[in-house]
């Protein structure tokens, strides 16, 4: 029989290959790591051709073949106790005010992580109710732990775990919820007992429905990390079935990066401790209370609007979504339009800026730490800090894109939406390779109604995150290079749709 020996893709099929992977699991992946995926399984499974190998996806016979690519294509990043600050809103006003609410929770509340990986998270959740004195809780079935993936199922089960999965736990916690065992660590039986995994896809609504009317409601729902992956379309319908799956009054936790208001109006964040969680709207509103911070979203990495559902996902976006050569920059770098504070035009046509983040205008003081300091005490409220050390970093070195971008990050996040739009300018201005940056800017103009020119600063950042270093992008984002730029599809494809409807209400 004869096999394939020259593995080179057409675009055609990875197109197909691509279409196949956003059907059977909601994942929306860039052309190069699709190509690559494609590739690499030609060769492990000794396909006759291309269309041979594609149509045994879609035939019954494909169930060996999805498990190989999942494991291919998920991006496991996972440990004990990720994310400080949201085991912090658990622990300080989550749970108590679940227990302690008049009408709330009287029996035994129910857990559900979605996206569970290898366990970790439903883990730490255990942990944790037993730090509170609440080991009472802890019935078997109680957390439910759901993953698409078998071997981080399996991995779960077996509760054994080394190295990177201990990099937030102290050695106390260690020796208190674990014991050594074949060269690991493996979970006591007190706090496995607990957590029962399933498998689940949660880009399927049929088994996602079957899922929640078997095991619902839940009291809590954690879903970090897990809609960053997903087109808008399946991430719409996660969101709904989440919002079905939540009790009354049930908390939601996502990632830093994920903003749910962008597909749904189902969700109000609401600021507890230094983070922000999520829950259902009431029919009437009835909570009155929530801050304008609160209202704007969850964290460093969401818009400043809120917007309801987008209409059917675009299928002509498919091609502007990937690394495409940037457009033109937006009319704003005018001459006419520049701040005072950037570089005069004629050294910018005789040496235009690096088409990378890392720009050589960078002062000779290391200023990361500082640029760092600014984003974190953004992301936990400290805004008046925040902007202060923005702008004396701006006095220091007036010339640093990077500098200029915080200070667009602290405004955004204390209100002041007008300031923040400028400094991500002129951001950019002075650093056109800054994808991160214009990122941000698409989303504040969009949230304005501009939408043609936030389309293409979406379009920009998209054409030039490839630029960008992996340490650079996870500095200014709590997510890696891989995430952002999927979020930065996210974020077009919504910016494109809301176009689109604007011109459609117009036209009729």
């Amino acid at each position: 029989m004869t096999r394939v020996t020259d593995h080179h893709a057409t675009a055609g099929t990875v197109d197909r290959f691509g279409m196949l992977i956003e059907r059977r699991l909601g994942y929306r992946v860039n052309a190069d790591d699709l190509r690559e995926a494609l590739v690499g399984r030609l060769k492990a499974t000794e396909a006759t051709s291309e269309e041979a190998y594609l149509a045994g996806l879609e035939t019954p016979r494909s169930t060996e073949e999805w498990p190989a690519l999942i494991s291919l294509l998920r991006i496991p990043e996972t440990y004990f106790f990720r994310n400080e600050e949201h085991w912090r809103a658990f622990r300080q006003d989550v749970i108590p005010g679940l227990l302690g609410r008049p009408g709330g929770c009287v029996s035994t509340p129910r857990f559900w992580s979605a996206g569970c990986s290898s366990g970790e998270e439903p883990y730490t959740i255990a942990m944790m109710l037993t730090e509170m004195g609440l080991a009472w809780a802890l019935r078997p079935g109680c957390i439910i732990a759901t993953d698409i993936a078998e071997e981080a199922l399996a991995a779960g089960r077996t509760a054994r775990y080394r190295g990177g999965s201990f990099r937030a736990t102290s050695e106390e916690r260690r020796r208190e919820f674990f014991h050594p065992q074949e060269n690991a660590w493996a979970i006591n039986d007190d706090i496995s007992k607990a957590v029962t995994f399933d498998a689940l896809n949660l880009a399927n609504a049929q088994e996602v429905s079957a899922f929640i009317a078997r095991h619902g409601p839940f009291q809590i729902i954690f879903c970090r990390n897990v809609l960053i992956y997903f087109t808008p379309k399946v991430g719409r319908q996660l969101l709904s079935q989440l919002a079905d799956a939540l009790a009354p009054d049930g908390t939601l936790f996502l990632g830093h990066s994920e903003f749910p208001h962008m597909w749904t109006d189902l969700f109000e964040s609401i600021q507890v401790a230094d983070t922000f969680v999520f829950r259902k709207k009431a029919p009437h509103p009835s909570r009155g209370g929530t801050d304008e911070r609160a209202r704007r979203g969850a964290g460093l990495g969401s818009p400043t609007y809120r917007a309801t559902a987008a209409g059917p996902s675009n299928r002509r976006l498919r091609t502007s979504a990937r690394r495409v050569r940037p457009p033109a920059p937006p009319a704003d770098r005018d001459p006419a339009r520049r701040p005072a504070a950037r570089a005069p035009a004629v050294r910018r046509e005789a040496e235009p800026p690096a088409r990378t983040a890392e720009s050589k205008r960078m002062p000779k003081r290391d200023l990361w730490p500082d640029i760092v300091t600014v984003i974190d005490d953004s992301r936990h409220g400290r805004d008046a800090r925040a902007v202060s050390t923005a702008r004396r970093l701006v006095t220091e070195s007036e010339f640093s894109p990077q500098v200029r971008y915080v200070l667009g990050v602290a405004l955004e996040m204390s209100g002041k939406t007008a300031g923040a739009v400028d400094a991500y300018r002129e951001a950019t201005f002075l650093d056109p390779g800054f994808a991160v940056a214009h990122w941000r800017l698409a989303q504040m103009l969009g949230s304005w109604k501009q939408m043609d020119r936030a389309v293409s600063e979406a379009q920009w950042a998209l054409g030039t995150i490839a630029d960008q270093s992996e340490e650079h992008v996870r500095r200014l984002t709590d997510v890696g290079k891989a995430a952002m730029t999927r979020m930065m599809e996210q974020t077009l494809e919504w910016l494109v749709q809301q176009k689109e409807s604007n011109v459609a209400c117009a036209v009729s």
